[in-house]
């Protein structure tokens, strides 16, 4: 609440409020089930990203078919505390199917849209998900039901094109530029050895999916060439 003052005698009053409900989100999605989460079936994950805690009392959580189809689901009173994630499986939570092309929408209990996925561009198989990263949305191969989301998209071209590709380069492959132009000289060997050091749990995923694009935080990175430490 701000007052200001207008003139000598008058005074006016401010009322400012925040749309609460705006930090209420969908999360993910997942269309043909995925992760541990509802036996296989369909599910919706909301996230309240914000530092209060929501009511879900008259929240009305519906597909492309709107609000006031048979199977939409409204909210009876659930709160949501800050930070919290809430999975809603098909059946027990919801009624309507989740198609791979559809849209999911989020009213509050004023009719507005407090969030949606807009129409999923049904271009991912079965095992993808469709999650929200810095507000926008978009296919991720790691559902994370309940947890904060970890974007996973599968390469352009196959890893076993790709290593084919590089090995019939073989030297030259270590003698390209960041740009792919040939490097002639350098102060590197021929072959260099990088020595990174990541958290166990990053470690083991990329052990696990090495076909995919996958960016994970390391501590240090140590380069050796020629038997001998370089400087990075």
């Amino acid at each position: 609440m701000l007052l200001l003052r207008l003139s000598r005698h008058i005074f006016a009053l401010i009322i400012t409020a925040s749309y609460v409900g705006a930090s209420l989100v969908l999360n993910e999605v997942a269309y043909s089930g995925g992760g541990d989460a509802c036996d296989g079936e369909d599910w919706v994950e909301l996230h309240n990203s914000g530092t209060d805690a929501v009511s879900l009392e008259g929240y009305v959580l519906h597909d492309d078919k709107g609000p006031g189809d048979d199977d939409a689901k409204t909210f009876n009173g659930p709160v949501l505390d800050a930070g919290e994630y809430m999975v809603l499986c098909r059946g027990p939570d919801f009624a309507f199917g989740i198609g791979k092309s559809d849209s999911i929408t989020l009213l509050d209990g004023g009719g507005r849209t407090a969030s949606t996925t807009g129409i999923m561009p049904g271009t991912r198989g079965d095992g993808a998900t469709y999650a929200l990263f810095g507000g926008t949305f978009s296919y991720t191969l790691v559902p994370t039901p309940g947890a904060l989301n970890i974007l996973s998209v599968p390469r352009v071209r196959p890893l076993e094109e790709i290593l084919e590709e590089q090995n019939e380069m073989g030297l030259d492959f270590f003698r390209l530029n960041d740009d792919g132009s040939l490097r002639p000289s350098s102060e590197f060997g021929v072959v260099v050895d990088l020595f990174i050091h990541l958290d166990e749990a990053d470690h083991t995923y990329l052990v696990e999916n090495p076909a995919y694009e996958q960016y994970v935080p390391f501590d240090s990175i140590r380069v050796e060439s020629n038997g001998s430490d370089m400087a990075v």
